[in-house]
């Protein structure tokens, strides 16, 4: 990495660029590998005044979440303006995130930036198909750079100690029905464990769910967390893929009844389930090891670390701009159209029509936090 970040700074001797992170100061450990390999001037920059065009002469912005509707309002102006844009998920995409949150319509209906680092070629075959082909590269995520290279765990035998971390997503519900039908789910879990003598469960609950279920949370990081178990239940959450990234075996937790973008190798959604599932993970299944392993390969690229592969895009946008060489993507036909989709311009338009539409409607008190952001964000600058 160190190597990296040498020729990247020799490349851009004398011109150092400035890439403005959205609301990059409550974000700093999601983009510290990439900053730790990309020489540049580092800016924070909130979503308010992205909209407003403000942005301290930032040569690209960078963003993890184009839901925000200054910041989907803003990128493809900017993008008219000779900024370029990078979207750098945080995590993958869940079909309840995706279509059922009461709060906004679907994300990348279209990719608003001029380019989203997807995390592996299963999500760029899904944005592909929403009409943003020409906007994808596959890089990985630089926040999995950590996990790779662990070894496969080796599971426990049928009558060793077998430590379970029992988590969920960061919103594990997006309805009340959907919250009961996961807590009734955790409840069988917490009840099957307790009448196991080998079974030991670490809880990462969210949501309320801990207090609710009467168990008590461990706040280790993550990371952490993994060297200590020997596998992962969970929600439909990244969570999956970093346990799998970790070498764990992961089942899912899916009282839900609906697709998955990413799927597992072991499921529980029954207490008939738990009893099968933490059996085949202690005989270390060789099949469903194999559908993991293939899974976690489509939906990760594992061609080495991901900050470095994540810099060289980021650095591509930027010396079009400069050379004044057309950074923007080529308009393209989706794959398959989504049925309420003309074409993946009308919809790019279209969001960012909904997107003003919601800044219009702001609320007095919605402007003044957004400004005292801002304020907070300059004086600490100064600082």
């Amino acid at each position: 990495m160190a190597g990296l970040s040498q020729r990247m700074g020799a490349m851009n001797r004398g011109s150092r660029p400035r890439i403005a992170i959205v609301d990059g100061h409550k974000k700093e450990d999601f983009f510290a590998p990439l900053r730790a390999v990309w020489d540049a001037d580092w800016l924070s920059c909130v979503p308010a005044m992205l909209l407003a065009g403000e942005t301290d002469g930032a040569e690209l912005i960078l963003v993890n979440d184009e839901s925000w509707p200054d910041v989907a309002a803003a990128l493809p102006a900017l993008e008219q303006q000779g900024i370029p844009s990078l979207h750098l998920p945080d995590g993958i995409v869940e079909w309840r995130n995706q279509w059922e949150r009461p709060d906004r319509g679907p994300q990348f209906h279209p990719v608003l930036s001029t380019r989203i680092a997807c995390l592996g070629h299963a999500q760029q075959r899904l944005m592909a198909r929403w009409g943003n082909g020409s906007r994808c590269l596959v890089t990985g995520s630089p926040r999995f750079d950590q996990y790779l290279g662990m070894p496969r765990r080796t599971p426990p035998g049928e009558g060793g100690p077998f430590h379970l971390l029992v988590a969920t997503a960061r919103t594990p519900a997006f309805s009340d029905s959907q919250f009961a039908a996961l807590l009734d789910l955790l409840q069988v879990v917490r009840d099957w464990a307790r009448s196991q003598a080998n079974v030991a469960v670490t809880w990462r609950l969210t949501g309320g769910l801990d207090a609710v279920l009467g168990v008590a949370n461990r706040d280790a990081p993550l990371h952490e967390e993994l060297k200590q178990c020997d596998a992962v239940w969970t929600s439909p959450s990244t969570l999956q893929l970093e346990a799998m990234l970790a070498g764990l075996p992961v089942a899912l937790l899916d009282p839900f009844a609906r697709p998955l973008y990413v799927p597992a190798a072991w499921y529980v959604r029954h207490q008939k389930d738990c009893g099968e599932v933490c059996a085949s993970m202690r005989r270390g299944d060789a099949a469903r090891w194999a559908y993991q392993e293939e899974t976690l390969a489509d939906q990760v690229d594992l061609e080495g670390p991901a900050a470095p592969k994540v810099a060289r895009a980021g650095q591509a946008l930027l010396d079009a701009a400069r050379a004044g060489s057309g950074f923007h993507a080529p308009r393209s036909e989706p794959w398959r159209q989504h049925p309420e989709t003309a074409s993946a311009e009308l919809n790019r338009l279209r969001a960012e029509n909904q997107a003003l539409r919601r800044v219009a409607n702001r609320t007095t008190g919605q402007t003044l936090y957004r400004l005292l952001t801002e304020l907070e964000r300059r004086v600490s600058k100064r600082n």
